[in-house]
């Protein structure tokens, strides 16, 4: 489904659906990691992609030391946990202590078996993250057809923020980026520009470029494009300076 765009002095750009995108979590090693539940004909599966391995047991190893001890930091970890009052004494009775319960024995052997069990997951993962500080971000990503949902949990943790260097005041920032850029992916919302024409109907060079995923303007599609034209315009105007030169030095000579 082609898009003819307008741009600014009379161009137009030529867009269509990319038809074999990229997977960027494979191509950039800038993104933070993230977790993914895909939900296919009633069959779940978690993913990871390229990063950090992002789940439920590996948070818990970012809570505070003192959480774990504290009376009030156990019912907070409780509290974010799916597991029943029960189910935590008599894994705690079979461990030996409060931490090893939760992570060797309830969170190891957590297995969600439909949606609104991996929605408790992703909830709960989201709520670890909070306890220890890690800025997250988790939403529903949903298709163009009828089933197509996945739950989509990105995180900053620690090993990728040294890594990619991002400053606390954009992390959660980056993590919700990361979420609209898997969707972009998923649903194939993602973009490329065939052509750019002029006004005068010629088209101009090395204005083809793909893989723009989202929205034209927040992909920086538009950008490109309207630097395309601007390019253009330049070297349209100086030809023409250099013409009209050529031509006033032929008067010139003519006349002498």
């Amino acid at each position: 489904m082609k898009h003819d765009t307008l741009l600014a002095h009379g161009y137009t750009a030529e867009i269509y659906p990319d038809a074999s995108p990229e997977n960027p979590f494979g191509l950039w090693d800038c993104l933070p990691p993230i977790a993914v539940l895909n939900w296919e004909r009633y069959h779940a599966k978690l993913e990871n992609y390229a990063g950090d391995e992002l789940t439920l047991k590996t948070l818990l190893a970012f809570i505070p030391a003192e959480k774990w001890t504290s009376r009030a930091g156990k019912r907070e970890i409780l509290a974010a946990l799916p597991f029943s009052i029960k189910e935590a004494k008599d894994a705690i009775r079979k461990a030996g202590s409060f931490r090893d319960a939760i992570t060797d024995e309830l969170a190891y052997d957590l297995r969600p078996s439909g949606w609104s069990e991996w929605a408790e997951y992703f909830d709960a993962m989201r709520a670890l993250a909070a306890i220890a500080g890690i800025p997250c971000h988790l939403t529903q990503s949903n298709g163009y057809s009828q089933g197509d949902s996945a739950l989509v949990f990105t995180a900053a943790l620690p090993a990728w923020v040294e890594r990619a260097g991002t400053a606390p005041e954009y992390q959660h920032q980056a993590c919700k980026h990361a979420a609209d850029l898997w969707s972009a992916w998923a649903w194939g919302d993602v973009w490329g520009v065939a052509r750019i024409v002029s006004p005068d109907g010629y088209e101009v060079e090395d204005a083809s470029c793909w893989g723009f995923y989202g929205d034209h303007e927040t992909s920086g599609l538009l950008d490109h494009c309207l630097e395309i034209v601007k390019i253009h315009r330049w070297e349209t105007e100086q030809e023409a300076a250099e013409s009209h030169a050529m031509a006033c030095r032929d008067i010139l000579t003519a006349a002498v």
